[in-house]
């Protein structure tokens, strides 16, 4: 049973109860938010296998992916996770550890101004 709870100031409150985080988008986006944070926080994602969320979420490491738009797949993944406690353990333990070492606010905006820099420093040639 899921609820679709709207705009929060209390996410991570939410999060610390939440057994699985879904991401089904169907078109390309840049990293979503809502899937670092929950990872973040070790909980596992089920998302759609698009452009940001294949960056962050690795199929069968840190969560599972479904082909974009696939209603069946989606329900498939999210059943997997949802019915093995071991499961989301091993993801919980691989997504906490993978954005901790790549995926921080820090180390994405130094990415962000590292390319910004890259791209001023190549005009400037």
């Amino acid at each position: 049973k899921g609820r679709f709870l709207g705009l929060r100031d209390d996410v991570e409150r939410l999060l610390t109860v939440a057994s699985v985080s879904v991401n089904a988008a169907v078109k390309g986006e840049a990293l979503s938010g809502s899937v670092r944070e929950s990872l973040a926080m070790g909980v596992p994602a089920v998302a759609s296998d698009i452009s940001g969320n294949s960056e962050i979420v690795k199929d069968g490491v840190t969560g599972l992916l479904f082909p974009p738009g696939d209603h069946a797949a989606l329900a498939e993944r999210l059943q997997a996770v949802l019915a093995d406690p071991g499961l989301r353990e091993k993801f919980s333990k691989s997504s906490v550890s993978l954005v901790s070492s790549g995926f921080t606010t820090a180390i994405m905006a130094r990415r962000t101004l590292d390319y910004y820099r890259e791209l001023l420093a190549a005009r400037a040639r």
